[in-house]
This record gives structure tokens, sequence and C-alpha cells, in this order.
């Protein structure tokens, strides 16, 4: 029997589309490893960053001296993480900060982060800050992480507050006054400012730095008329300009104690000369005065 033109047709088609769908498929499957091997799949970069100087508290802002932890995550489409991945922090005006991957927390099985810290310095730009996060895996496969870009994301460095100590001392022996001062007797102010320290548990810090270049003043007035709202006098006395002594080893002015009975307070306040300077300010004990 004779075989019919249009089926031979048809079966010729069939056949035609098979082995075109066949190729097309190992085509693919190509394609899609060769993708993934070439890096066509990108890294998911997130995370935060903790002030670890004040126990890795979530935050944005820091103060001078503080240390910034930045704490991330990489992981693929799949949300599984990628341990061979390589992460850095880039910061402008900074080297490179390289983190490494490892277990934070306590538990049996704490949590897997990269991580890596910086300690700002005294003399860093106060501002915000931008940085970024990059990822890098063996297959090629990149990502990256930036904060959102307003204020209440971006890093941003402040002043640091200096430790401050005010007495006021009798200039013939050098020590703070234990008793009553006459009317008109010479009162020394002394001050001490250093720079605040933060230290890992458990660590053994130097001894403090302190603040030897920049300016100083105090404004004495009585205790009774001191505002703890305000952080002032409502009537002050007198202002005392203070010069950094290095055998006090403290900023120090003189004061004529006034012809009245009262309660004695000095409040005084110093500054380094760095740009956006790190103060410090502190109420000296009270001392009796005419009695």
């Amino acid at each position: 029997m004779k075989p019919n033109s249009r089926s031979v047709i048809t079966v010729a088609i069939v056949a035609v589309v098979l082995i075109i769908g066949t190729m097309s498929s190992a085509s693919l499957a190509h394609v899609n490893q060769s993708s993934v091997a070439g890096g066509g799949e990108r890294l998911i970069v997130s995370g935060d960053i903790v002030n670890s100087s004040l126990g890795c508290v979530l935050s944005n802002k820091f103060e001078r001296g503080q240390k910034v932890v930045w704490r991330m995550q990489a992981v693929d489409a799949n949300g599984a993480m990628v341990p061979d991945a390589q992460l850095s922090v880039q910061v402008p005006g900074l080297d490179t900060l390289q983190m490494k991957l490892g277990p934070h927390g306590k538990g049996a099985n704490p949590p897997q982060w990269w991580t890596v810290s910086w300690q700002i310095p005294f003399d860093a730009k106060t501002g915000p800050l931008n940085y970024t996060v990059k990822a890098v895996d063996k297959a090629g496969r990149t990502g990256s992480f930036v904060p959102f870009q307003n204020q209440n994301s971006l890093l941003t460095v402040v002043p640091a507050r200096l430790k401050t100590q005010v007495d006021l001392v009798d200039p013939a022996t050098g020590k703070p006054f234990t008793g009553a001062v006459a009317a008109g007797a010479t009162i020394e102010v002394q001050v001490r400012a250093t720079y605040p320290q933060y230290g890992e548990r458990g660590q053994k810090l130097p001894p403090p730095t302190p603040v030897t270049d920049g300016q100083g003043s105090a404004v004495l007035g009585w205790q009774d008329d001191y505002n703890a709202l305000t952080g002032k006098f409502t009537h002050p006395l007198a202002t005392v300009q203070l010069h950094y002594d290095a055998k006090a080893k403290a900023w120090v002015g003189l004061f004529q104690a006034p012809a009245r009975t009262g309660y004695l307070e000095a409040l005084a306040t110093v500054a380094d000369n760095v740009p956006d300077p790190n103060t410090g300010t502190a109420l000296s004990p009270a001392v009796l005065v005419g009695r």
C-alpha cells in the first residue's frame, strides 16, 4: 500500500520537533551550568553595625574613641550561607577593612558572621560617613551592601566627651580645700581632663591620655545659684581662663574668694585643639567661704 504523503510529512515534522527539542534542552542545561560557574548569580549581603564600646549595642552614632563593629552575612540566591566568600568594608579615607568569618554569641550553635572593627581616632572628622561592604566568592559571584542614604542610617561620628575632674585647691599646699576659705583668699581652680577609654572585657588599659593642648575655662558661682536643668549658674560671679600646667599636670587658674559667706563651686570646661573639638565639663565640690 502506498503511504499517504500527508502522513509522511506529519511524521517528519514531529521528528524534527523532537530533535530540536532535545537539542534545546541540552543547550539550555549547558547555559545554566555555565552561568552559575561563571558567576551569573549574585551574593546577597546584609548586616548591621554595633557599638562594641557599649557592649555591642546597635547604633549608627559613635563618639570618637569608640569602636565600630560591622556584622555581615553573605548568602546565595537560595539563602544558603557562602562560607568561602571574602568580605571587606570600604570607608572613604581609610584602608580597606578585611572581614573574618566566625561564631558570635553563646550557645551550642552560635550564628556565623563576618566581622571587622574600627576604633575611631580622637582627631577623626565628624559627621556622617558612607561605607560599602563588598563580597566575592571563589566562583566569582559578587554582592555588596550600602546603608540607606539618610542621617538615621549612616555611620555618624561625633566629638568625644572628655573625662573631666575639677577641684578648688589651696595654692600653698597644692591640695583641695578641706575646710572654710577666708573671704579674699586665693583659690586655684584645678582641672584634669583625659580622653575616654574603652577596653574589651578583661583588658588591662594603659594610663589615660591627658589633654594638654587646647583651651579651658571655669565659671565660679554659689552652690544655691546653680541650675541643674540648664547646667549653668543663674548669676555667675566670674569666668577664669585656664592654662595647662605641666608641673601640676592639670589646667589651672586663680580666683579671689568673694566677701560673702556661702558655698562656692566651679563649673569647668576643657576642649582639645582638633576641628570640632572633644570637650569635657564638670562641677567641682563646694567650698565654704567666709567662716
